[in-house]
């Protein structure tokens, strides 16, 4: 606990709640902008294997054909 003569409650309170209003946004934009990229980055790779799969399969088709 803060040993602070000076420091009341409510200058505590209201120092604590402006820091969480400008710590939350940022932290917020942080968790998104790394949650999205990631995101893109699993569909990228997924639709990168699937795109090599096709591509496979198409040239064992022509070989079993010829």
């Amino acid at each position: 606990m803060l040993k602070c003569p000076t420091c009341t409650w409510p200058s505590l309170a209201r120092r604590l709640l402006l820091r969480s209003l400008l710590v939350l946004p940022f932290a917020l934009q942080i968790f998104a902008a790394v949650g999205l990229t990631g995101w893109l980055s699993i569909r990228n790779g997924q639709q990168a294997v699937n795109e090599v799969v096709r591509k496979i399969k198409n040239k064992v088709a022509k070989n079993k054909v010829a």
